[in-house]
């Protein structure tokens, strides 16, 4: 059984022998922690998910936990069989998705972002069959400013990580949408010349061409030479032109559910792909919430913890002052920006 294949089953676990309630008395007697700290979801499903994601690391200490409020022998058998080692598996040490820097020159750092750095890990399995990651969040939550460690993470998995903006430069109406088809295909160098004669030839309506483009994708992905990660951005921002979010998104979600995009992992910046009921389940979505002081100091205690020379708490203090400076809460682009860069020369400082 693969990794990401254990987790899913850990899920059905808690799933079939658990309540919200249960989950709550584990984490609260156990980890001292609030289960809405860790997992927030609509369901026992989602919650499921997010917690085992966030405990990735420490399954066996949450299996322990929930089965002693839960003494429940079928439960316990079950974790016991699931969390047996995994042959051949070494610990490969730190990797990007766990990293306090995602670029060391210039120094970049990445703070917080919890969740989504263990959808990253689940997404990066073999087999995991996650093909698409939606990102939503109020605007200058720091959705584009997660595809800074999306692409290190990609990078990683030696996969090519694409980026396009659709929020400007783009016509309104149907035109806009083939613009937007033809963007997409010459970034991923596919065949623009054949997406014009099979896709975009007579001028189609949005609703067609989204639906053709999606079934185009298919075939023409299956020539490329190794993984794309393609970020798609701006589909928050009121420019960005209607036939991709009411009709582009959407098919390319359904295929993505399907497995029908091979090579192709989609992650959608400012959009929330939960509502497409016929992908739940099978496609990760982050809320993102805004970069706040506290994740900052979060940020600066774990730089400190990891570090050979230890700093007294006026010291740490010191520190997290220095990189926030004189900006203002709530952070915008620019600020966040700003707080990253400052972020990441301390940690190149005490950081071995």
């Amino acid at each position: 059984m693969h990794e990401g294949m254990r987790i899913r089953r850990f899920c059905e676990i808690i799933e079939r022998h658990c309540t919200v309630f249960i989950l709550e008395r584990a984490l609260k007697e156990h980890f001292d922690q609030q289960l809405a700290q860790v997992a927030i979801g609509n369901n026992l499903a989602e919650i499921a998910f997010r917690l085992v994601v966030a405990y990735e690391a420490r399954l066996a200490e949450l299996a322990a936990a929930i089965g002693e409020v839960q003494p429940n022998p079928e439960l316990r058998e079950a974790f016991a069989r699931l969390l047996e080692p995994l042959p051949g598996v070494k610990n490969p040490g730190r990797r990007v998705h766990e990293t306090l820097l995602v670029s060391a020159d210039p120094p970049e750092a990445f703070i917080d972002r919890t969740s989504l750095r263990q959808y990253l890990v689940e997404a990066s399995r073999e087999h995991a069959g996650y093909h698409a990651l939606s990102l939503h969040g109020s605007p200058a939550s720091g959705k584009t400013f997660s595809w800074q460690l999306i692409q290190a993470v990609a990078q990683e998995q030696e996969a090519r990580a694409a980026y396009l903006d659709l929020s400007e430069g783009y016509l309104p109406g149907d035109e806009g949408l083939h613009e937007v088809c033809e963007s997409i295909a010459t970034l991923l160098d596919l065949d623009v010349d054949g997406l014009r004669r099979q896709v975009l030839a007579d001028n189609p309506r949005a609703e067609k061409v989204a639906l053709k483009f999606a079934l185009w994708l298919e075939p023409a992905l299956r020539s490329m030479p190794r993984p794309v990660w393609l970020g798609l951005d701006g589909l928050s921002a009121p420019t960005t032109c209607a036939g991709v979010t009411g009709f582009l998104v959407p098919h390319l979600l359904k295929r993505a559910a399907a497995q029908a995009l091979p090579g192709l992992f989609l992650i959608l910046l400012g959009y929330d792909a939960r509502t497409i009921r016929q992908t739940r389940g099978r496609i990760l979505h982050e809320q993102v919430e805004g970069l706040s002081r506290a994740d900052v100091e979060g940020y600066v205690r774990e730089c400190v913890a990891r570090s050979s020379r230890p700093k007294t708490e006026a010291e740490t203090a010191a520190l997290v002052q220095r990189i926030v400076k004189d900006t203002q809460w709530p952070y915008d682009h620019e600020a966040m920006l700003a707080i990253s860069r400052e972020a990441g020369l301390v940690a190149k400082e005490l950081l071995p």
